[in-house]
């Protein structure tokens, strides 16, 4: 979705995003769902972090 918007915004497809895109995807269903929870998981705690620390 994220990529659809980009193209949209940006008004032309880039073939450079496209390709980076399918890499993603496959990166993504490669690994499962379960590998996938952990990762974002991982991602959400140092923004919490760093969003902590902000507010000292």
């Amino acid at each position: 979705m994220m990529f659809d918007l980009t193209n949209e915004v940006r008004g032309f497809r880039n073939e450079g995003w496209k390709n980076y895109r399918q890499q993603f995807l496959g990166i993504v269903a490669d690994r499962g769902t379960e590998a996938d929870y952990e990762a974002a998981e991982r991602q959400v705690h140092p923004g919490q972090a760093g969003a902590r620390d902000r507010q000292r």
